[in-house]
């Protein structure tokens, strides 16, 4: 075991001995640009977002406020799930109304939130601070109830440029305009029968149609 361990660390050591020793630095730029932002503006009213009568400024101070999402200290091991946020938790509840400002948040908003992800394994020194537009996305995949909607989404993450975040909302925007409106299993078995599809939006469909009622989320 020994003899298989050591060489295993020696290369682990040896992958990271190219990254600088404080590599998570690398965001330091985005973090000040981002509290400088924060500095300068006005202090937002706490009370009345969820209450308005009007959906439209509802939403809107909902996804203002994005940078404020916090849910509890995450790791790599089990990243946080801005879902779970009261501020996305309550975007999620006002249905395909908030699809359209989801959508232009994940294209163009570059604030960050208060989320913070590390990561200790191997020997890495590595910690970054979540976007908002990740929440905007996780908002707009409980509200569409998935998160395959063509090849450019897997390819989403923390350090995804405009390019990339843009190809992720045209997939969501063409996936939404088709099947606006529809119950969610009739978008699955539309999904199902559309030769186009990416393979893991079959299983992704596929996988939904057969899930027990009483389980929530998947893989």
């Amino acid at each position: 075991a020994e003899a298989f361990e050591l060489p295993n660390r020696r290369h682990l050591e040896q992958r990271n001995a190219v990254l600088p020793y404080l590599n998570f630095l690398t965001q330091l730029p985005e973090l000040l640009a981002d509290q400088t932002r924060r500095a300068r503006e006005p202090k937002r009213p706490q009370d009345g977002k969820t209450s308005s009568p009007d959906r439209t400024a509802r939403i809107a101070a909902l996804i203002r406020d994005f940078d404020q999402v916090s849910p509890s200290p995450a790791f790599a091991l089990n990243p946080a799930n801005p879902a779970a946020d009261p501020l996305v938790r309550a975007v999620i509840k006002e249905g395909e109304s908030a699809v359209g400002p989801l959508l232009e948040c994940l294209e163009g908003d570059d604030r960050l939130t208060r989320i913070v992800i590390r990561d200790h394994r191997h020997f890495r020194r590595w910690l970054r601070v979540e976007s908002v537009y990740l929440a905007a996305h996780a908002a707009l995949c409980a509200i569409l109830g998935t998160r395959e909607f063509g090849s450019a989404s897997p390819f989403l993450n923390g350090s995804s440029d405009r390019p990339t975040r843009r190809a992720v909302a045209a997939e969501i925007r063409t996936y939404w305009k088709r099947t606006r409106g529809l119950a969610h299993e009739e978008r699955f078995f539309q999904t199902l029968a559309d030769d186009t599809a990416t393979p893991a939006q079959w299983l992704d469909a596929a996988e939904a149609l057969a899930q027990p009622r009483d389980v929530h989320g998947r893989n």
